[in-house]
C-alpha cells in the first residue's frame, strides 16, 4: 500500500515572491514557507493572472474544509435542505474532495 501523503496545512496566503516584490505570485503557509509559486516561464501571463491563480490557490485548504463540512451536513441531514445524498451536488463536492486528497470517491 502507497503511503498517504496530506497537503501542508492552511491557512495559506497569496505573498510576494523574492524576484517581483510588487506582485502577490506566491502562496506561503502560515509559518512563512513556500506552498506554490505562480511565477513561470509563459511569457502569456500577465503579473494579474499569475496574482489571481496565487489568491485562489491559497483559498484550497479553506474550500476543501468548506466542501468537507458541505458534504457532511448533507449525510447530517439528508433532504432537510433539498440535497439528497445521491443529489448532483453532493456527487460533484465528493468527486472534488476526492480528487483534492487522493482518496476513492
Amino acid at each position: 500500500m502507497a503511503e498517504k501523503h496530506t497537503h501542508t496545512p492552511g491557512p495559506w496566503v497569496a505573498t510576494s515572491d523574492p524576484f517581483h516584490f510588487d506582485s502577490k505570485t506566491d502562496v506561503a503557509d502560515e509559518h512563512g514557507g513556500m506552498v506554490a509559486s505562480m511565477c513561470g516561464q509563459n511569457p502569456a501571463r500577465s503579473v494579474w493572472e499569475m496574482e489571481a491563480n496565487a489568491r485562489l490557490v491559497a483559498q484550497a485548504p479553506a474550500m476543501l474544509e468548506a466542501l468537507r463540512a458541505f458534504v457532511s451536513d448533507a449525510d447530517k441531514n439528508d433532504d432537510e435542505y433539498g440535497y439528497a445524498n445521491d443529489a448532483p451536488i453532493i456527487k460533484q463536492a465528493r468527486a472534488v474532495i476526492a480528487a483534492a486528497t487522493g482518496e476513492a470517491p
